[in-house]
C-alpha cells in the first residue's frame, strides 16, 4: 500500500503523533456522567466535544497531506484513521452506554452518530487528498527516489488509484459517480457479515480488530467489483454498516432491561456492541488498507497481462534471415 520507505516512516510518526494528540485533545468526548466510551452525541457537551475533535483533526489533517503527497494519498487517511483508534480504546466499550440507556431507541442517536463521523471521514479524505496533490506537484524529486523508476512512480501508479485508469483501457467502466456508488453499497453490505461473524463481545480490542478485518475484506472486494478513482464511498462504508446494525437493534430490541438480558446473555446484535468513533477509526482504517491491497492486486494483474502480452508479440515476430 505504501510504495516508498518515506511514506511507511511518515505513517508511524504520524499514527504516533496524531493518536497522543487524539488521546490528550478530546477529552470532552467521554460518554455522560464520565461513563466508559467516547462518544459525540451521548457526551456531556456535545458542542465542546466537537470542537475539541475538529481542532485536533486539523492538525492531523495537516500531518496527514504531507503523508499522502510522498506515494499513495491513502496513506494519510489511513494514519489519520488509526490514529482515532487511540482514543476509542482508551475511552472504554460500549457496556456504560448500554447500562444508562433509556431503551433500544437510544440507538437511534448513535445511527444518527454514525452519520456525522460519515461526514466527518468524507471531509478529511478529501482535504487530504486533494492537498496532496498539490503538495506532490512541488515537492522535489528528492522524495520520490526510491520509486522513481518505470514501474512505481509514473502515470500507471501515481496517486495510488490511477491504476484504475489502467483499468479503465480494458474494462468497460460505468460512470465515476455510479461505480463510487456500487463500491460503496457493496462495501457496506459485505461488511454486516464480518462484523456479525467476529464481533463476538464488546471488549475494546476485540471490537476494533474485528472491524478492523471486517473491512479489509470488504474493502478489498468491492474495490475488485467496482474499482474507482473516488474512495471516498469504500471508506465510509464502515459508518453505513454501523448505521444498519444501530437501526436493527433499535428496531428489534425491548426496554432498557430486555436489551440488557440480551446483552448480558450473548443475545444481542453483535455489529451493535461497539460504538461509532469504532467504525469511524478501526473501520476506516481496514477500508483504506483493502483498497490499498486491491490497486496492487490490479496493477499486479495488469502487469502480468502486460509481459505475456509482450511475449506473444515476440514469439509472433518473425525470425531474422541469416546471412
Amino acid at each position: 500500500m505504501f510504495p516508498n520507505m518515506k511514506q511507511r516512516v511518515g505513517v508511524v510518526a504520524m499514527v504516533v503523533i496524531g493518536g497522543l494528540l487524539y488521546r490528550h485533545g478530546v477529552d470532552a468526548m467521554r460518554v455522560a456522567g464520565g461513563a466508559e466510551g467516547a462518544s459525540l452525541l451521548a457526551a456531556d457537551s456535545p458542542i465542546s466535544a466537537f470542537g475539541q475533535l475538529l481542532s485536533v483533526t486539523l492538525a492531523v489533517v495537516i500531518m496527514g497531506s504531507i503523508v499522502s503527497a510522498l506515494g499513495n494519498p491513502l496513506a494519510g487517511v489511513f494514519a489519520a484513521a488509526t490514529a482515532l483508534v487511540v482514543p476509542a480504546i482508551v475511552g472504554g466499550p460500549i457496556d456504560e452506554w448500554l447500562r444508562s440507556a433509556a431503551g433500544a431507541s437510544d440507538y437511534w442517536t448513535l445511527a444518527i452518530e454514525a452519520g456525522v463521523w460519515a461526514v466527518i471521514i468524507t471531509a478529511v479524505a478529501k482535504v487530504i487528498v486533494t492537498t496532496a496533490e498539490r503538495l506532490q506537484a512541488r515537492l522535489p524529486e528528492i522524495w520520490f527516489d526510491e520509486v522513481a523508476d518505470e514501474d512505481n512512480h509514473n502515470d500507471e501508479s501515481g496517486l495510488g488509484w490511477d491504476v484504475v485508469t489502467m483499468v479503465a483501457k480494458s474494462v468497460k467502466m460505468r460512470p465515476a459517480v455510479m461505480q463510487s456508488t456500487l463500491a460503496a453499497a457493496s462495501a457496506t453490505i459485505i461488511g454486516l457479515l464480518p462484523t456479525a461473524i467476529l464481533m463476538q463481545t464488546s471488549a475494546v480490542n476485540q471490537a476494533g480488530w474485528s472491524i478492523f478485518v471486517s473491512f479489509i475484506i470488504a474493502g478489498v472486494l468491492a474495490h475488485q467489483l467496482f474499482p474507482s478513482r473516488n474512495p471516498i464511498g469504500i471508506l465510509i462504508s464502515p459508518l453505513l454498516t454501523a448505521m444498519i446494525w444501530y437501526i436493527y437493534a433499535a428496531v428489534t430490541q425491548d426496554g432498557s432491561t430486555s436489551m440488557l438480558s440480551s446483552y448480558f446473555t450473548d443475545h444481542f446484535v453483535n455489529g451493535a456492541t461497539a460504538l461509532p468513533i469504532f467504525y469511524a477509526s478501526a473501520g476506516v482504517a481496514g477500508a483504506a488498507m483493502g483498497i490499498g491491497w486491491s490497486q496492487a492486486l490490479i496493477k499486479a494483474h495488469l502487469a502480468e497481462q502486460k509481459l505475456a502480452e509482450r511475449r506473444e508479440d515476440e514469439s509472433d515476430s518473425p525470425e531474422p534471415q541469416g546471412a
